[in-house]
């Protein structure tokens, strides 16, 4: 009989110790739990105008999922369970390790250590894009078209470790289809386009001058023509200055064509990215040098690449 109570207490005294490192091991918390919430959404006054966009989104799409309207805010106390929505402001334990001026234009990163969560990037469109992020690869959402998408309901959404650091591979990032043409689309589906006006309060729209076929406006046929047609396709044995390329072998050409770009960059100073690429249509130079580098290199992609090359690094010097 004492035996046995002796292990009765041995249990009895085991069981709280069993119960607590269950529920450490098993304890998680929720930004949502059954359509209510004891989180807010933080983003600092001082933030650009397209933090301050990626804070209503996530609002607007936590309440599409859940139910749950979540308070956006501009104050925060060390006990307040918050989102924080860009770098400004946001506590040394969520941007530890992180040089947060290094962030690209589109980089962002999606960190929790389990309480808090950090959804930031860089500047413009970073943290925007971050949240699209967070609502697309972790809570499901998609955007097909204009007037189809995916919001998974779910009342409630568990706040687990996330260390979720991306990059866009490519800058310039747009579809040719009309229904990409739609500027909530274009954002959704984190896209950087340059035929589609982005407003600056959504990150703004990648500039690219001119806009594609650029031989005629590197040089000039209606300046240079008359006085210097060697600066143009020489096509059957005859200067052409119309529907038609540039001479890109003749040096003087490659020295207009880098003086107005560099008059571009002094005019277009926030362009993305300044075009230098062949007219529409063929009407390629068939002079002995054009033709000499063409057949060197396989295709007309030859005197095309080594005229672009040879602007670019002139460019880049300075």
């Amino acid at each position: 009989m004492n035996k046995w109570l002796e292990k009765m207490k041995v249990i009895a005294c085991s069981l709280p110790v069993i119960f607590y490192l269950y529920g450490c091991s098993n304890h998680t918390n929720y930004l949502i739990s059954n359509g209510k919430s004891d989180y807010k959404i933080f983003v600092s006054d001082k933030a650009i105008a397209p933090d301050k966009y990626a804070a209503e989104e996530l609002q607007t799409y936590l309440y599409k999922i859940s139910g749950c309207n979540m308070e956006i805010t501009h104050n925060k106390t060390e006990e307040a369970k918050l989102i924080y929505i860009g770098f400004q402001e946001a506590p040394s334990s969520l941007t530890a390790n992180l040089s947060t001026s290094a962030f690209g234009n589109e980089e962002y990163i999606i960190r929790s250590d389990g309480k808090n969560l950090l959804i930031a990037g860089g500047a413009t469109r970073g943290t925007l894009y971050g949240v699209i992020g967070y609502l697309s690869d972790y809570l499901g959402c998609r955007w097909y078209t204009s007037d189809v998408s995916k919001i998974p309901p779910s009342s409630t959404i568990a706040l687990t470790k996330i260390e979720d650091r991306q990059k866009p591979a490519f800058e310039y990032r747009e579809v040719y289809w009309r229904e990409a043409y739609d500027t909530a689309w274009e954002v959704h589906n984190r896209q950087d386009p340059s035929g589609l006006h982005i407003p600056d309060s959504m990150g703004g729209t990648y500039i690219t001058h001119p806009f594609v076929h650029t031989f005629y406006a590197l040089v000039s046929p209606e300046k240079y023509f008359h006085t210097h047609p060697e600066y143009f396709s020489e096509i059957n044995g005859k200067r052409v200055g119309k529907d038609a390329q540039l001479c890109l072998t003749n040096p003087d050409v490659v020295k207009v064509a880098i003086a107005t770009v560099f008059d571009w960059i002094k005019t277009h100073p926030n362009a993305n990215v300044f075009s230098i690429d062949q007219n529409d249509g063929e009407g390629y130079c068939e002079c002995k040098y054009c033709k000499e580098l063409d057949e060197k290199e396989g295709s007309h992609s030859g005197t095309l690449l080594n005229f672009v090359n040879k602007i670019a690094d002139t460019i880049a010097k300075t």
